[in-house]
């Protein structure tokens, strides 16, 4: 095994990258309050939604990501064994919108990271067609140094945004930008590279395959896959065709567990539709690794 894929042993569970997302911050406000106001959802909603999450579904993860702010009771909830992945991004969002611009957040320091234990640490960039490479470029760099001076596994995801700060039209366009995006940001050197799900579109998995094999053909840097945009139904399909082109499995959260956080018992809805997704989801990544394994 080489040294770059024994750093990332931690993150790994039967020799896969299975991991679950729990960091989301404001859209998760937006998923609890289910088309209802988001600014009567208190933050110990989110707070105790996190905990529940990470305690009925980590065991199966390969890692876990959470951010510090509402996550520090999940933190204590992860099994012994279980690594946590940090989030040191901080975002600019409007209520119920997506995020607009990313920044390291300042409030992530060595001092934290060694707190909270974490083994690995993740930031989010939102990658614009056309705009924004210096600043882009200066983020990552700065990121893969924090997580460098720490000895952390660093991750790096991008979300793509045509000129006009909108989603992609087609699946071709989302999945040249997706490739594009990926190229610029693992210039800095992160450990892993977080993608949307390359050349998809709601209901449209034709493309995945030829652009997950052109991801991986792209960058030297294992890969997975995220949940964000991508409709709960696909996603299954999506990390097979995409592990399939290379990917090395998925971190995500939405597509596992959205319709549990809009639940009056979240609890319940966990044990009883998002842990059985999230088994089939890791028995998928296992099931495309034994098949590359085989050919």
């Amino acid at each position: 095994m080489s040294a770059a894929l024994e750093k990332l042993r931690p993150l790994t569970k039967g020799g896969s990258m299975t991991m679950l997302a729990l960091d989301q911050r404001g859209s998760l406000k937006t998923i609890i309050a289910n088309g209802g106001d988001e600014s009567t959802i208190a933050d110990s909603r989110l707070v105790e939604f996190k905990a529940a999450a990470a305690e009925i579904l980590s065991p199966l993860a390969s890692a876990v990501l959470l951010d510090s702010g509402f996550g520090r009771k999940a933190m204590g909830l992860l099994p012994a064994g279980t690594p946590l992945i940090l989030s040191a991004d901080k975002f600019d969002q409007a209520p119920g919108g997506p995020v607009e611009r990313s920044v390291l957040d300042p409030a992530v320091t060595p001092a934290l990271i060694d707190d909270c234990k974490a083994v690995a640490i993740k930031l989010l960039v939102i990658w614009t067609q056309g705009s924004g490479a210096d600043f882009r470029r200066d983020l990552v760099a700065q990121f893969v140094a924090l997580a460098r001076k720490t000895g952390r596994i660093s991750l790096v995801e991008g979300i793509v945004r045509d000129a006009n700060g909108a989603k992609f039209k087609t699946a071709r366009e989302h999945g040249e930008a997706v490739i594009a995006a990926a190229r610029e940001l693992v210039e800095p050197g992160p450990d892993v590279y977080k993608a949307e799900v390359p050349g998809y579109l709601p209901g449209q998995l034709g493309d995945v395959p030829h652009f997950a094999g052109k991801l991986t053909q792209a960058i030297a840097q294992p890969w997975v896959v995220l949940s964000n945009g991508v409709a709960a139904p696909d996603f299954p399909e999506a990390v097979r065709l995409s592990c399939g082109g290379g990917a090395s499995g998925f971190l995500a959260g939405r597509a596992i567990w959205a319709d549990a956080a809009a639940q009056f018992d979240p609890r319940a809805a966990l044990q009883r539709e998002s842990l059985p997704r999230l088994q089939s989801l890791v028995e998928i990544v296992r099931s495309s690794k034994r098949q590359a394994a085989s050919a």
